[in-house]
């Protein structure tokens, strides 16, 4: 054979060898999935679940592996069958009905309840009176309460403090602060009347429906002074 010939054949066999070495080209995107090109992404794991991975290529980004899920600015995802309408289905906030994390959009990406509000104090009872009584200006208080109890409240003013009613409203007691980070699990939640115990309907328990009840039972409000 010829030294022509040789360097022929090796060269030959180096294009053919080089063919076969050569890097595969890059994925080329997928879009076979009946919901492709929607805005969102359906493939398993990174969306809904709805198509097989690597069909919606252009929503979830080609050569997608499905691991990373689409997330909220407050974390988590809406791989939650039910996400996106509305209503928060994560357990201990919503409904239940998905995942922890998996309902973002509707849950705030994974936020607790507000803590509830604290209840106000009761008013004081006000003042007056006069000197009525038969025993007024005697230097002896004769009203009920904080004195003898001779004459009705407010009737010896003069003996037992100008202005004095006897006895002095009691000051209301102060309500009990709110649970913190309740839910809606109750049936009836979001319906626009509150159903927890102490501040509504009491149909359902304690934080369990709390964007009715503002996040958390109110305290009681404080009783009024005598006059």
């Amino acid at each position: 054979m010829t030294r022509s010939k040789v360097w022929l054949f090796g060269g030959l066999s180096l294009l053919a060898m080089a063919a076969v070495w050569s890097p595969s080209m890059p994925a080329r995107a997928d879009d076979s999935c009946m919901f492709a090109n929607d805005g969102e992404c359906d493939e398993p794991g990174a969306g809904t679940g709805t198509c097989a991975a690597n069909t919606d290529s252009s929503d979830c980004g080609v050569g997608s592996t499905g691991t990373t899920g689409k997330t909220t600015p407050g974390g988590g995802d809406d791989s939650c069958p039910f996400a996106k309408d509305g209503e928060c289905d994560e357990p201990g906030v919503g409904s239940g009905a998905c995942s922890a994390g998996t309902d973002a959009t509707d849950c705030g990406g994974g936020s607790t309840g507000t803590t509830g509000t604290t209840g106000t104090t009761g008013t004081t009872g006000t003042t007056g009176g006069d000197d009525s009584c038969p025993f007024a200006k005697d230097g002896e208080c004769d009203e009920p309460g904080v004195g003898s109890g001779a004459c009705s409240a407010g009737t010896d003013s003069t003996d037992c403090g100008s202005g004095s009613t006897g006895t002095t409203g009691t000051t209301g007691t102060t309500g009990t602060t709110g649970t913190t980070g309740g839910d809606d699990s109750c049936p009836f939640a979001k319906d626009g009347e509150c159903d927890e115990p102490g501040v509504g309907s009491g149909a359902c328990s304690a934080g369990t429906d709390s964007t009715d009840c503002g996040g958390g039972s109110t305290g009681t409000t404080g009783t009024t002074g005598t006059t």
